[in-house]
Formats: structure tokens, sequence, C-alpha cells
């Protein structure tokens, strides 16, 4: 015992003095400054050599004013290097946790039906997760190992060379002599240690997040007693109202938190570039159109900025023109579109992130996050292309997110949307669009998920699992990078040399080579012979570079390009450049760095360019030089002098401020935050063989690694690493969502079980088969036997019912009987007759169907006591008219007899037969609108809506309130089966038209128009949030098209004149909110009488299994 005592203590001594040594290089003076000859020798007297050195570095250590802060930054690296010593394998422990939540009484693992989808198509499992979802942590990877290291040198590296370049402009901390040498190593080591702990622990975190999110409990929605606090209450309610909403309320959070801005910072913040984009447009004179060869000198507009984006802003500013005569106006339009775009492409993302299975608490802080820091609320007004291109590439890369999961999912009705597709196409040419040459980026992420894809189904495939949707679902990503190629092809070979829009100077691609050019020449002119400077001027204005040269942006420097130059001319430069890299490397190497330090240190040269004091100053510039472009002489762009816009304005810059000034929050603010956040998500996501996050990192590491070649470093302009800073947090969530190879496997395992065994009519054996085998998947067993067995029981044939309502069908109707009494010998026939006028009772009672009536006149209404009064196994749903046939019917009630469906459809129109024998087209059409209506609505292309033959079993029946009257029924029936995901199964049969003498009772215009009255009813029924936000819009838009003449007229003059128009406007977006309001409120009821509804479901189930035994 007392040995092991001294180790602890010995170990303990060691991380004290490791925290200590650490604590002190983290606090060295590396200039120098304190270590100067007078105080050296002031203190030590004349030493020399070694003692020189070693007085050297005692002096660079912290005073004894600095005492405290190294005892304090000593305790907290201590606690730092104990807490991750002590870390066990979180790999281990969440998969103890998963183990543990797998065992659970409610965690078995089935699948309750296994159809049953969210809204978006992904699988909802009603019951807890198995013990495959701890299948990826099965090999525990204790640590970060390697990756921990790697990333650990990486930042320790950036430290030091990126203080030494942000304090001298160069390594002169790190290659001064042996002195500084021996500093930057301690200094090195004072932050490589640190680091690497701290990588530990985020590496331990993460695998909790994710332990915690695959756990059967982790995401669930603990009830809340009413003896808890009123806040806790209500931070229940508030998550919930997170998880049913998932697109909403993040972009109500949004729009709540970044409204100050949009309103402060009224019209926009402009940026030097606005100017030259609007002056573009409208062709008037700017320092870029002067600076290239112009293909038509009457044509200003070139593609140094994308066209897309100068058009969307040109045409704003004209809007504002031509409505009010504002072009204020205009570029707030512009600052409205992009701020609601930005605002959208989040939610939506957010959306997906849940759909994934991203835990709730890290999209709780991730929206937080993005919320309240002000970096993302400014950006969203101000007017530059980055922004839209973010916003185009988040959708982009999470849409491919998306699609991974939906393509190895073993669920054949979860699909990628036609909606997903065009939501990535759209993210892919905005991104390829909105920002040159971001095509790169697009062929990444989508050749990183055609990769993806292909591996997941190979693997997937050797084990027994073929993914439905993975085949086709290959093709998408290359499809929407073709087309992107082509419209970009398009563009550049045909639009623009059509427009003579001009294409962009060739400066932009030598920025660097620039740079270092300049810096030689102002560090070593010595050095620079007559032949160089003579190739030099041939290209840029060389006796300007020393001057001009900025080392963190080389815009100064690029604007001297001549565009004359010849080919002949860029080679001499070329050659001039290597001759000069030759002489001093270490003066390019340095000039490179001195472009790039800000992206991965946190430089206290650091400014935040974009204020509404710099953006007024943009507006009203009047100069024309290389960088700037005179606006202030053709437009009459200003801040609004508001009350409200200045209280606004004051009150968001206070708030910025408060970020860029206090303690770590500044770190929000710079661009080495969300880098640094990328390196070690990456290295995360390599480590633990996050292989689906690849979609998302490649982008983002394309994305950074073009800023790093650009124009200017992160410490002047954080707007080049926004689009890394926007994606950052969902690649968080992403990383965080289980592993959609284990979800495939997982489904896979439920599917077989539920559909060998879930059936009302499973015999004992097949029973004690299924349960065999759900027991064995709880326990994450399951071996090929026992789901053999399972799959291959035989299954009891149940009781069938026929039921046939009908009105005046003397004609037919006993031909019908007759043809299904010889196809279901074994099945009870039922005629419900309703109200008939002719003999048709009487035929059916002498074919020998049960007959019965019902007085309320309606097939809907016949329909439902049909399902109240008759009790059987399957029930089959057809006509009395001997339009459908009775050979159909085995193919109809064999998956509802089977456990494989609950509902199937006869379809009608697949093969081609209703459109031969129905003679009425306009009942075609109303069928292909309704079918339509429903996709569009529900998600769900159904390929016959309105047909009347359909089978049901038991459990449907009894769950399934009928409350239409007359022929709304099957639109009814097809809507409540999507909705509360109901296995649905379509089957083609032949279609005859009615026998001569037979009239149809369905009226094609007062049917069809119930029809859709009923489409619309339920949909604000089953969908209220999304029926009454349609209604918001509605009424927002018409508020807007009549409130923005009057916001015009306010901001120009201070007075409201068009006081009808103001009440008017108000009175419409207050009825819109009140409509947004009503949908939320009764998304929740609607919510609250699903829940209702599930358990109505398992107690029929459970009364169905009694009533087997």
């Amino acid at each position: 015992m007392s040995k092991s005592l001294c180790v602890r203590r010995g170990g303990s001594a060691a991380v004290l003095l490791c925290s200590a040594v650490c604590a002190s290089g983290l606090l060295l003076d590396l200039s120098g400054a304190s270590s100067t000859y007078s105080e050296i020798t002031h203190l030590f007297g004349e030493v020399h050599g070694a003692s020189y050195i070693v007085a050297e570095l005692l002096c660079s250590l912290p005073a004894r004013d600095g005492a405290l802060a190294v005892l304090g930054l000593t305790a907290a690296l201590f606690a730092l290097f104990r807490r991750a010593g002590r870390g066990a394998s979180p790999a281990g422990e969440s998969a103890s946790a998963l183990n543990r939540g797998a065992s659970e009484p409610e965690g078995t693992g089935v699948l309750v039906r296994s159809a049953s989808t969210a809204e978006d198509g992904m699988p909802r499992f009603a019951r807890g997760a198995s013990a495959a979802d701890a299948g990826e942590f099965a090999k525990p990877r204790s640590g970060g190992g390697a990756s921990a290291w790697v990333v650990a040198v990486l930042f320790a590296a950036a430290m030091l060379f990126g203080r030494s370049f942000d304090e001298t402009g160069s390594a002169a901390y790190v290659v001064g002599g042996i002195t500084p040498a021996i500093r930057s190593c301690w200094y090195f080591i004072g932050w490589l240690l640190p680091a690497r702990a701290l990588v530990e622990l985020a590496f331990e975190g993460l695998d909790r997040l994710r332990a915690h999110g695959t756990c059967p409990s982790g995401d669930r929605a603990r009830s809340v007693s009413p003896s808890c606090g009123r806040l806790r209450r209500a931070a229940h309610l508030v998550l919930g109202a997170f998880d049913r909403h998932p697109f909403a309320a993040p972009a109500l959070v949004l729009a709540l938190c970044w409204l100050p801005v949009l309103i402060g910072y009224a019209p926009a913040l402009f940026m030097w570039d606005t100017n030259t984009q609007v002056l573009q447009w409208f062709g008037l004179p700017n320092h870029i159109s002067s600076s290239v060869d112009l293909l038509d000198s009457s044509v200003l507009l070139t593609q140094h900025h994308p066209p897309l984006h100068t058009a969307l802003v040109g045409l704003c500013v004209q809007a504002g023109i031509s409505l009010a005569g504002s072009e204020n106006l205009g570029i707030f339009i512009y600052a409205v579109l992009q701020w609601t775009a930005d605002i959208l492409a989040i939610s939506w993302a957010f959306r997906i992130a849940q759909i994934v299975g991203a835990p709730r608490a890290p999209r709780f802080v991730a929206l937080g996050f993005i919320a309240l820091v002000p970096a993302y609320s400014n950006y969203s007004v101000l007017v530059t292309k980055d922004v839209l291109f973010a916003s185009a590439l988040l959708l982009f890369a999470i849409e491919l997110v998306y699609l991974v999961f939906c393509a190895v999912s073993s669920d054949g009705r979860i699909a990628f949307s036609r909606r997903h597709t065009v939501l990535l196409v759209a993210g892919a040419l905005g991104t390829a669009l909105l920002r040159s040459g971001m095509v790169v980026a697009v062929a990444g992420g989508a050749l990183a998920a055609t990769l993806l894809l292909w591996r997941m189904q190979r693997r997937l495939a050797r084990e027994g699992l073929r993914p439905v949707s993975a085949r086709s679902l290959l093709r998408v990503p290359l499809i929407a990078l073709a087309l992107v190629i082509a419209v970009n092809l398009l563009l550049a070979r045909v639009v623009y040399p059509a427009l003579a829009i001009t294409p962009s100077s060739k400066r932009e691609a030598l920025s660097i080579p620039m740079q270092q050019v300049a810096r030689f020449m102002r560090d070593r002119p010595d050095a620079v012979q007559p032949e160089d400077l003579r190739a030099i001027d041939r290209v840029l204005d060389a006796p300007s570079l020393a001057r001009l040269y900025d080392p963190s942006k080389s815009d100064p420097v690029k604007a001297t390009y001549k565009e004359q130059a010849s080919p002949d001319d860029l080679s001499a430069f070329w050659q001039t450049w290597a001759r000069l890299f030759a002489r001093d490397p270490g003066c390019f190497i340095s000039a490179t760095a001195a472009n790039y330090y800000g992206y991965f240190y946190p430089a206290h040269a650091m400014s935040w360019s974009y204020t509404s004091y710099f953006s007024s100053l943009v507006m009203a510039n009047t100069e024309t030089n290389l960088i700037y472009s005179d606006i202030a002489s053709y437009f009459s762009f200003h801040q609004l002098d508001h009350p409200l816009v200045r209280a606004l304005d004051g009150l968001c810059s206070g708030y910025r401020l408060l970020f860029q000034r206090l303690p770590f929050l500044t770190l929000t603010m710079q661009a080495a935050l969300y880098d640094w956040a990328l390196v070690l998500l990456t290295a995360y996501a390599v480590r633990r063989r996050r292989s689906h996050a690849a979609v998302f990192l490649v982008p983002a590491w394309v994305v950074l690694l073009i800023a790093l070649v650009g124009p200017c470093n992160a410490t002047t302009y954080f707007r080049y690493a926004y689009p890394v800073a926007l994606l950052v947090p969902f690649l968080a969530l992403v990383i965080m969502a289980p592993d959609p190879r284990d979800r495939a496997r997982r489904a896979s395992t439920f599917v077989l079980i539920s559909t060998t065994g879930g059936s009302s009519m499973d015999s004992p054996s097949n029973t004690a088969a299924c349960a065999a085998a759900a027991a064995d998947a709880s326990a994450g067993t399951v071996d090929a036997a026992t789901l053999e067995a399972a799959e291959t029981a035989p299954a009891a044939k149940g009781h069938v019912a026929v039921l046939i309502p009908c009105y005046n069908e003397e004609l037919t109707v006993g031909e019908v009987i007759d043809d299904f009494r010889q196809v279901l010998p074994g099945a009870s026939i039922y005629v419900y007759d309703n109200n008939s006028s002719d003999r048709t009772a009487q035929v059916a009672r002498e074919h020998g169907a049960q007959v019965r009536f019902e007085p309320r006149q309606g097939k809907g209404v016949t329909v439902r006591q049909m399902f109240r009064d008759i009790e059987a196994d399957c029930y089959l749903l057809v006509d009395g008219d001997s339009t459908y046939p009775a050979d159909a019917a085995p193919s109809l009630i064999d998956p509802i007899l089977a456990g494989e469906a609950d509902m199937t459809v006869g379809d009608r129109l697949s093969n081609g037969s209703y459109a031969q024998e129905n003679q009425r087209p306009f009942h075609d059409f109303g069928n292909n609108l309704v079918r339509w209506l429903i996709r569009l609505m529900y998600g769900y292309a159904f390929h016959d809506v309105m047909t009347g033959y359909r089978a049901f079993s038991r459990v449907f029946v009894r769950s399934m309130p009928v409350v239409s009257r007359g022929f709304q029924l099957e639109c009814e029936i097809s809507i409540h089966a999507v909705d509360k995901g109901w296995r649905i199964k379509e089957v083609p049969i032949d279609y005859r038209d009615r026998p001569a003498g037979s009239v149809s009772k369905l009226s094609t215009v007062s049917d069809g128009v119930r029809v859709l009255m009923a489409i619309g009813s339920l949909f604000k029924d089953y969908l209220p949030f999304k029926f009454f936000s349609l209604v918001a819009a509605v009424f927002v838009a018409l508020g807007l098209a009549a409130g923005i003449p009057v916001v015009a007229e306010f901001a120009q003059t201070g007075y409201v004149s068009k006081v009808p128009s103001a009440i008017l406007a108000v009175g419409l977006v207050f009825c819109g909110a009140l409509a947004f309001s009503t949908g939320c409120i009764l998304d929740t009821v609607a919510k609250a009488t699903r829940k209702r509804w599930e358990l109505d479901v398992y107690r029929a189930e459970d009364e169905m299994r009694r009533r087997q035994r």
C-alpha cells in the first residue's frame, strides 16, 4: 500500500513539474526585450558563453509581478493533465453504455412497423436502439493516439510561428540565434503538451456525445414531473418544440436574434467590392474595369466578381430605384434576401442534422453559438458574395450527408426525394457560380460522396445487406457535378463572351508569387540584378513594389499588374522568380507565412473591418485609385438616420466589441478558431473512421486551401474564412451522428424480424421464431440460422372479408360475388346496400352474399359502418361495378396475411389498362392531380390514389377514423396511411370499364371539388404547421407588398402620408403572425393526438394477439 502511495505521489510530482515547465514556457518573453546585455550584467555580472545563454533564458522568464500568473497557469495545467491522464477509454465506456441501454426491457430493438417513416423519409424506431448501435464502438480506440500528437504538434508550431510573424513580421523568434531557438523550443513544448491533453479530452467528449446520442435513452424526451422546477419544465418544453419543428424553430430563433442587426445596420453593410459591383452593373467607371483589357469598351462588367452575384446586387438596386426612386431601398432589399437565405440554409441544415441522428444537446448548442456570435449575424447583412456562397456550400454539403444516409437505408420506401435532389443541385450550382474557382469544391464533395457510397455498398453487400437505393443514388452526385460543369462551360464559353463580359485578370492567380517578389525587393534590394528588375517590370511596376508591399494583403502589389504582359513576359517573370527564390528561400517562405498565419493564429493585429462606420465611409467614397472606386458621385447610399436604427446600431456594435475584446470570446471572431476546429474534427473523423463525414470535410478543406492562396491574410479579412466558420458546427453534428452503415445493419435486422414475424396472422411456430430472432437482435447476436428459421416459418392464412358497398348495381353485383367466391372460396362476402332503388340487395342475396342495409347516403358512410360491423383478419374492399378483376385478389391479400404490408392498393394506372378502358378523360386528369398534391404535401408518390380496390390489415381498419361521407374515402385512406407510416404496397391490376347499361355514380366536377377540399382539410388536420405557415407567408407577402412603399417614403422623408396602406400592411402582417401562431399551437395538438393514436394501435395489436390465442 505504501509503495502504491509513493508511486502516486511521484506521478503527481512529475505532472506538477511538467505543468510548471509548460506554464513558464507559455509566459516566456520571446522578444528578448527583458534579456538585454545591460539587464544581464546588472543581475549576473560579466558572463560569457553558455552562462550568458542561461542568463538570457532566466531573464526571459516572467518577473516577480508575473509570478501569480505562472502559479495560476501551473494549477490549471496540472488539473488539465490529471484529467487527461485519468480519462479511461471513452470508446469502451460508450460501448458499455450502449450495451446497458440495449439490455433494457423496452430496448428490444424490434421495429413495430418497418415502414414507419419520418416526414422526410428517415425511419422511426418505435422502440429503443439495439446493441447494434454499439457496433462502431466494438473495437475501442483509446484516446487520440497518433492523431492527437499530430494535431498538437501542428498547433504548437502554429502558435510559435504565428506569434513570431504577428509581433515581428518574420520568423525572428525561431531563427534569430541559439538563445531564441532555445526559447522557441521551450515555448513550443509549453503549447505542445497542453494541446495534446486538450485534444485527448476533445476526443473523449465527442465519444461521449456520440454514445449519448446513440444510446436508447440518450436523446429521448424525458417526462417532467409536476414537482420539477419551472425552469426545468420550460427547458423541456423548449427542447420539445425544437424536436417537433427542426426547421421552423431554428429559423425563428435566428430571425429574432439577427433582426436587430438587419435594422441597426440598414440598409446594409458595404465593403469596397460592393461599390465595384454596383458600378459595374450600371456601366459606370470603376477601378477593376479600368485595370483590365475589356472585350467591349462599352461593357464594364467583368468576371472579377461572380457575374451572378453582381447581377443580383444590381437588380435589387434597380428594383429600389424603380419602386421608390431610392437606391438605399434596393440595397436593403438585397440585405433582406441574403439575410433570409442565410437563415433558411442554416435552419435546413439543422433539420437534416436531426434527421440523420445528431444528438439534441449539441444541436441546441450549435444553434445558440450561431445565433449569438456576432460574426454570423454581421455577415448576414454584409453585401458580399461570400455569404450567399457559404449558404449554398452548406446546403450542398448537408444534402450530400443526407444522400449518404438515405443510400444505405435498407427500406425501399426511404428515398432521396425530388425536393432533396433539387436542393442538392441548387446548392452545387450556387457554390460554383457565387465564388470563382469553386467548381473544385463541388467536384470534391460529389466525388467523395460517390466513392463513399460505392464503398459502403460493397461493404454492406459483403455482409449480406443490400440497400435497395444505394445503386440508384450513386448517380445523383455525379449528375449534379456534370450539370455544374456543363453550366460553367456554357457560361464561360458561350454566354459571357456573347455578352462581352470580360474574364477576370490573370493576376488573381499570382497573388502569392507577387507577394514573394515584392518582399524580396523590400528586404534584399541589393540582391536584385538589373536584368531581374527588367523582367519584373514587364509584369509589375517594379520600382513601387517595395513601397507597396503589405505582408497581410496582396491587393496593393497585384494592382500594379500589367494586363498587356505577354506569355513571354510571364515566362521571364517566372524565371526571375526562380532565381530570386534560389538566392534566399527564407524570404519567400516568410512572405508566404505572412500571408497565411492569421488563418491558424489568433493575431493581435486582427481587425474587424465591416462595421457601420466603415460602411458609411465606403458609401461616401469619392476617390478612384488602384483599390477603391468612386461611388458617391453616382449614388446616394447612406446609413439610415433614424432613432431606432441609431439605437440598434449602437447596441449591435457594442455587442460585437464585447466579443472582440473579452478573453476567449474574442476567439469566436477570428478565423483560427474555426480552422483549428476543422483540423481537430478531421483528425477525429480519421481516428474514429467516421467516413461519412468525408462529404463535409472535402468541400471545407477545398475552401480553406483556396483561401490560403488568396490575396489576403485572415488578420485583414475574416470573410475568406467565413464559409469554414459556417460549416464547422454542422461538421461536428454530422460526425456525432450514428454511422449510416450501422443504421443500415440495424434497420435490415429490424425489417427482417418484423416482416417475418410481425403479422397478425403468425402461426405459433412463426411467432416463436420471431421472438427468438428479436431476442437475439436485442443481444446483438443474430445468427444466420435463426433468421433463416424466422424467414421460412410458415404463416397461417387468416379470415378474409370481402366488402362490397353498392348503390344501384343490380346489373353487376351478382357477377362480382361469383368471381370472388371462385377465387376466394373461404372468404366471407358482405354487400352493403346504400339505399338502392333497384334489385341490388335481392341479387346479392341470391348469389350467396351476406346483405346488410345502410340508410345514410354516401360511400364513406357505408364503408365506415362496414369497418365497425365486420370482424376479420384481412379486409378486401372492392366496388360492385365489375371493373376490378377478382383474379388479382390473392396478390392483394397475401402481403397482408404475410405481415409484409398494412394496406395494399390495386394499381390501375401502371400497366396502362385504365387509360385504354376508361372513357372519361377528366377522371384520369383528376387522379393525376390528386397524386401530385399528395406527393407535394406528404412526400409519398402513389401510382393510383383513387382506386377502389384495396386490402387492409385488421389493425389498420380498427385504427382508421373514416370521416368522409362520399367518394373522398379513397383519398382519405391514402393520406391516413402515409401520414401514420403504415406499410403500403401497390399491386398492378387490369382495369375494365363498366359493362353496357351500368352507370357511374361519380360526378366528375362536384365529386372532384369535394376530393380537393378533402385534401386541403386533411392537410390542415394532419400538418397544421405547414398549412398555417403557408397562410402566414401569403399574408406577410401581401403585407410587405403594401408596406414597402410606406417604409421607403418614411426612410426618405421621415413621414408617412399613406396611412391606409400602412394600416393595411400592419394588419396583413399581424394576420400572418396570428396564422403562424395558430399553426404552432395546432401542431402541438396534432402531435399529442398522434401519440394517443400510437397507443391505440398498440392496444389493437394486443387485442389481436389475444384473439389469436
